[in-house]
C-alpha cells in the first residue's frame, strides 16, 4: 500500500515538472517576446546602452548597469542601433531617421489639428520635429512637435521673433515676479525663454548650453573660453587615456558648449569632461571611462554591446581590435 503512494506521489511530480516544463516551452517559443530582468531606467543618455542583436527576444535598451541575464531566446525582434534616456526610461533609436514629410503625416493623424491647421514648413528640433501651425499668440507660431523615438506629438511654441525683453513685453508676454529686492524685470514667451530688462542678450552660447549649425532657433557659436562637443551621439570611450571611436562621428550639428581649458577636470550638471571631450584639461588624471585595457575587454559595454557591433557596422574600428587576447 505504501508503495503505490510513493509510485503516485512520483507520477504526479513528473506530470507538474511535465507542465512547467511545456509552459516554459511556450512562452519561450519563437516569435513571443520573453523579457526577464534587466532594468531600463535612467537619468541620462549614457546610462543607457543596446543588449543583444535582431532576433533576442530580450534585445533592446536597459541601464548598462543592470542587463538581462541572457538573450531570452530567438524572437522576431529588430535590436536599436542605438538608445537614448526619454522621461527616465532607456528608449532604442532604429535604423532609418525620421523625415520630416514623416513627422508631417504623423502630426495631421494627431491631436494637434484639434487646435489649428498644418502650414508649410517646420523645424528640426533635438528628439523630433517642430510642424508649423497656423495659430499666432503674443508673436509666437503654434507648432505641432512630433518625437522621433515614440512618434508622440503635443502642442509647443516657437517664438523667434522674440529677442529682446522689451519685444518680449511688445508681445503681450508675462512678466515674472522679481526673485529677490531690485531684481531686474524678467518676461517670459511661450516657448519658456526668459528676458531680463536692462541685459543685453546674448551673442553667443554660454556654459552647458545648447549651440547649433543646423537647427533654426539656436545660437551657433561658444563663448569665448569654451569648446564645442557635439554628444548627440558622441561614439567615444577613453581607455587609459587613449580615446576610441566605436561608430561615426556625430552629423546632427546640434552641441553643447564646456569649459574646457581652464586645467581642470570638472563635472557640469549637464555634462561631464573625460579624456575624449577635453583632452587637454582631463589626460593624467585617471578620468578615462576605463583605466586598462583589461578592464574595458572585462565590461558589459564590450561583451554585451560593442562586441556585437565590432562583428557588423563597427568592424574596422581599432577599438574592436583590443579584446582579440
Amino acid at each position: 500500500m505504501m508503495f503505490k503512494k510513493i509510485i503516485t506521489i512520483i507520477v504526479g511530480v513528473v506530470v507538474v515538472a511535465g507542465l512547467g516544463y511545456w509552459v516554459y516551452q511556450s512562452i519561450s517559443a519563437p516569435g513571443e517576446e520573453v523579457i526577464t530582468e534587466g532594468s531600463t531606467e535612467c537619468v541620462s543618455d549614457d546610462d543607457c546602452i543596446v543588449f543583444g542583436e535582431t532576433g533576442d527576444c530580450n534585445c533592446g535598451c536597459y541601464n548598462k548597469d543592470d542587463l538581462p541575464s541572457s538573450t531570452g531566446g530567438e524572437c522576431f525582434r529588430a535590436a536599436p542601433v542605438d538608445c537614448k534616456c526619454v522621461n527616465n526610461k532607456c528608449e532604442g533609436i532604429f535604423e532609418g531617421e525620421m523625415s520630416f514629410e514623416e513627422a508631417r503625416q504623423i502630426a495631421e493623424q494627431s491631436e494637434c489639428i484639434e487646435e489649428g491647421n498644418l502650414t508649410e514648413g517646420g523645424y528640426g528640433a533635438v528628439d523630433g520635429w517642430w510642424v508649423k501651425m497656423d495659430v499666432t499668440e503674443r508673436s509666437c507660431i503654434m507648432v505641432c512637435a512630433v518625437s522621433t523615438i515614440t512618434e508622440e506629438t503635443h502642442i509647443d511654441w516657437r517664438c523667434d521673433k522674440i529677442n529682446s525683453f522689451n519685444e518680449c513685453v511688445d508681445a503681450g508676454n508675462s512678466i515674472l515676479p522679481p526673485t529677490y529686492p531690485d531684481a531686474p524685470r524678467v518676461c517670459r514667451t511661450l516657448d519658456g525663454r526668459n528676458f531680463s530688462e536692462g541685459v543685453e542678450e546674448k551673442a553667443c552660447v554660454e556654459d552647458g548650453d545648447t549651440f547649433s549649425t543646423a537647427v533654426e532657433g539656436y545660437l551657433d557659436s561658444c563663448c569665448e573660453g569654451l569648446k564645442e562637443w557635439f554628444p548627440i551621439p558622441d561614439t567615444r570611450f577613453s581607455i587609459a587615456d587613449v580615446c576610441y571611436e566605436n561608430g561615426p562621428p556625430s552629423e546632427s550639428g546640434i552641441g553643447i558648449c564646456i569649459k574646457c581649458g581652464d586645467g581642470v577636470c570638472g563635472g557640469h550638471w549637464k555634462y561631464d569632461e573625460n579624456p575624449c571631450n577635453c583632452p587637454e584639461d582631463c589626460g593624467g588624471k585617471n578620468k578615462s571611462h576605463f583605466s586598462s585595457i583589461e578592464e574595458f575587454c572585462q565590461s558589459n559595454d564590450w561583451k554585451l554591446s560593442l562586441s556585437k557591433a565590432c562583428e557588423g557596422t563597427s568592424k574596422g574600428f581599432p577599438i574592436c581590435k583590443l579584446c582579440t587576447f
